[in-house]
Order: structure tokens, then sequence, then C-alpha cells
């Protein structure tokens, strides 16, 4: 059965993007798949009926089936920031059309790491009491700021590498970034004392052995299992600069005082708060990469004017929790 005037729904959709254009048959088998995969997350929830659940990343189709289950049951869903949460980001900015009683797809609350996400949220929900955020912080990098035996077990396992050197720098792959020839070679061509630990998105996991491939004529200054395998924040602890398109470890390298440099047009655009705030800078060349990376080595690791993102105890988030019915 097809919905009131969908044809020329489809139609407004494909002339304003005609190059991706919606293809009814595979909308058709993700909307069958949101309803099966939502009966079974309904049985689920009903044996125990939680008063909230936890969700990261709602977006993707599970976890949009996950969070509609909630919505039937009264189940208040609660996605936490996964990364960027910028108003160019759909997922999280310009829902402006939002109806009073909210939308089944959408999560009760946004739990956001700092105030600046969660004013994107609340630009446009304050037509509906539901869809809040709460500014929660990011507990897990929380753990990794403090000197503890987690965090000092994987600062000895890093610093012990045989590839850690004088200056280590972290390149975050992304899925949909293709890395520049200019950057490769930057790479290629950068002091010896200079280890590369390129870190593969975990999307590309099974693609590991074809970037290996690919940068095995780099030599020894370039680590990828384990800049791939060690947990993030254990990474960003001891490295000396974060490079990348436009991912969010942005924002979490601003956490641990280390600047960013980025390649990708997005990264500018997404991240001009970090640019603004002297924490990441945009360059367009190799030339560009090699004085960004100049400047911020000889500034010692922590004034470079970071720290924006708060960070905030179990018990502050409970009771903010606690302020909005939760």
């Amino acid at each position: 059965r097809q919905l009131p005037m969908f044809p020329e729904f489809l139609n407004y959709i494909n002339s304003l993007a005609p190059q991706y254009l919606v293809d009814t048959e595979v909308l058709g088998h993700q909307i069958q798949y949101l309803f099966r995969a939502g009966r079974y997350f309904k049985t689920l929830l009903e044996k125990t009926m939680p008063p909230i659940a936890f969700v990261v990343c709602y977006y993707g189709l599970t976890s949009m089936a996950f969070v509609m289950a909630c919505y039937e049951l009264g189940v208040k869903s609660i996605d936490i920031q996964h990364g960027d949460q910028s108003e160019q980001n759909f997922a999280y900015g310009r829902w402006n059309n939002t109806p009073p009683e909210g939308y089944a797809l959408l999560p009760t609350v946004f739990w956001c790491w700092s105030e600046w996400e969660a004013e994107v949220i609340r630009k446009w929900n304050n037509v509906t009491p539901n869809h809040q955020p709460i500014v929660g912080g990011n507990m897990w990098l929380h753990m990794w700021e403090t000197d503890n035996s987690i965090t000092k077990h994987y600062d000895q396992i890093v610093r012990k590498n045989h590839k850690f050197n004088r200056y280590n720098l972290l390149l975050t792959l992304q899925t949909d970034v293709e890395v520049p020839a200019w950057v490769l070679n930057t790479i290629r061509t950068a002091p010896a004392e200079w280890t590369w630990w390129i870190r593969v998105h975990p999307s590309q996991a099974l693609q590991r052995g074809i970037i290996r491939e690919k940068l095995s004529f780099f030599g020894n200054n370039v680590e990828l299992d384990a800049a791939t395998d060690l947990p993030l924040p254990a990474l960003l602890r001891n490295m000396d600069m974060h490079i990348t398109g436009y991912s969010s470890t942005t924002i979490e390298a601003a956490n641990f005082n280390l600047p960013t440099v980025l390649f990708d047009p997005a990264g500018e655009d997404l991240h001009r708060r970090y640019i603004e705030a002297g924490n990441a800078r945009y360059v367009t060349d190799s030339a560009e990469m090699m004085k960004a990376l100049g400047d911020y080595l000889v500034v010692p690791k922590g004034s470079s004017g970071a720290g924006i993102e708060n960070m905030f105890s179990a018990e502050t988030v409970l009771r903010r929790l606690e302020t909005i019915g939760l």
C-alpha cells in the first residue's frame, strides 16, 4: 500500500539531489527491516520493561528500530553522543518541523558531551517535550584524563612499541575520505624521527590488509596495527599531533590538548570552532601541512588553547537526568 502523494514526494526529493535518486525497492526493504527489528526489540524490552534504555548512533536502521520499540512501550531512550553533533549533521541539527508529540524514531534524550552540542538540539526542539538534550560529558574520556592503573598500563604499551619515536603523529582514517596523494607524500618525506600512527576506521576492519599493502613502501615510520587496535584515548594521551580529513576525533583530541591538522574541506566547516580556538588548522597542500606540523610540534603539549569540552562525574549526570524526569 502506498502513502498518499508518495510519488510526488519522491519526485520532489529526487529533484533536490538528482545524483542521489531514491531507490524505492531498497527503501521498501529498509522499512520492512525496521518494523521486523522493532518487533524483536519490543519482545526483549517487554520482558524487563526498563525505565530507560541507551543507544549509540540512533540513526542506524537497527538503532532506529530499538528507539521505536522504546517509544511504543513508553521506555525513555537515550542516545549517547559518539562524535560530531553540529547543525550540519543531519541526525542532530535542524529538525525544525518536529510535531508537538515528537517522532517515534528520535530518542527521548540526547546525551551531549558539552553545552555546545546541547544548544544545537535546543534550537529546534522547543516545540516538544520529547528529544531533550542533557549535558553529560564524556565519562569514557574522563577516565583517560587521569593517571590510574588502566591508563598507566596502556601508556607502557604505547611507549614500549618499537616504533614509538621522538614525535608521534596520529592519522585517523575515514570510510568516505580518500587520503590525498599530497598527504601520503608528506608522510613519505617526513623526518625520520616522526612516526605516523595510522588508525583504520572501525568500519574498515576488513580492509586493513589492503591499507597495509598500500603503506608498505613507506618504510618503518608507519605503525598500523597498534594504532588501530589500541583504545583511541590511549593513543591520544601519548601522541604529539592528530591529522584527519574531518573525523570527530578532533573533538576528543582537544580534550588532551592535542592539536589537529585537517585536510578535507568538510573538516574546515565541521570543526570551525576548534580552528578558531587554535586547536586545529585546515591545510590544502603538503607545504601548508608541514608548516602546521612544524608550528604545533615546537609548542609544548598543553598550551594549544584546548580544553573546550567539559567532563562530568556520574553523580552529576544522574542529577541532570532527574531534572528532566528520568
